[in-house]
């Protein structure tokens, strides 16, 4: 049974998610995304990498559940809106926690709004097993979104958007660009969760450390994408990657909001 099926009666649900738009504290982003395409991404991610999983976990690897967790993760955003990984990284502590809170009222609302199982699986388990981030299935998960939000980035500086190598200032304070919040993610990952360290010995480029970036060198030789560019390698090892997950994945239709220009 596809996946996607389960949600057939989440009336609503996919419209809520598409009105959502990706990367709000920048303009332009000539191929922005909205919430329920990137959800849509990490689980092709997370399809794309199961024979490594696999091969690592054996069967105790749920990789049902992990898509599902990929599909719902930010479906809270529906209720609170799309939280700037930016913005967070620059929040208090108290700033943090009344995010937490509100992010918990929100499975409260949608559990009420949607129908209470996905298949086999809680819809609320789900929700709260994404946010928790404790189970295997969760951690890897919450990775795959970070490595979606890392290449959609890129693909905004190959296409030579200089608006995403800008520094924002707000309430919060200097918000750091998507490659300088990611990359340190990254590189820090392995030390934070000593107990999937293993998985980073693989050659995959998705188990690997991005390397530094010169972004403004990148930006300058950028140009913008075509249906023939997309499908040829840069030499960015993630970011090709993830582009080969999309050409895998998408349908002919979503494969032409990478190459089609939607802001100028």
């Amino acid at each position: 049974m596809n996946i996607r099926a389960l949600f057939a009666d989440f009336t609503g649900r996919q419209e809520a998610l598409n009105g959502i738009l990706r990367y709000s504290l920048y303009a332009p982003v000539f191929y922005r995304s909205s919430v329920y395409d990137h959800s849509e991404r990490v689980s092709w991610l997370i399809r794309a990498i199961e024979p490594v999983l696999k091969n690592v976990f054996g069967a105790t690897f749920n990789t049902k559940r992990c898509e599902l967790l990929a599909l719902v993760h930010d479906d809270i955003e529906m209720i609170i809106g799309d939280i700037q990984m930016g913005n967070k990284a620059m929040m208090n502590p108290k700033q943090l926690a009344e995010v937490a809170r509100q992010e918990q009222e929100a499975i409260i609302v949608l559990e009420k709004q949607f129908p209470r199982m996905l298949g086999n699986y809680s819809y609320a388990e789900l929700l709260h097993e994404a946010i928790d981030a404790q189970s295997t299935e969760a951690l890897l998960m919450k990775y795959a979104d970070k490595f979606d939000g890392f290449c959609e980035a890129l693909h905004e500086l190959y296409a030579g958007n200089t608006a995403m190598t800008v520094n924002v200032v707000n309430e919060y304070g200097t918000i750091p660009t998507p490659y300088e919040y990611y990359i340190p993610f990254f590189q820090e990952y392995r030390q934070q969760h000593p107990e999937s360290a293993f998985l980073f010995d693989s050659e995959h480029p998705f188990f690997q450390t991005p390397a530094d970036l010169d972004v403004h060198a990148i930006v300058q030789r950028g140009s913008l994408h075509t249906q023939q560019t997309i499908q040829e390698p840069v030499g960015h090892p993630q970011y090709d990657w993830w582009k080969g997950v999309i050409q895998q994945y998408a349908d002919p239709g979503r494969k032409q909001q990478y190459s089609a220009q939607k802001e100028f």
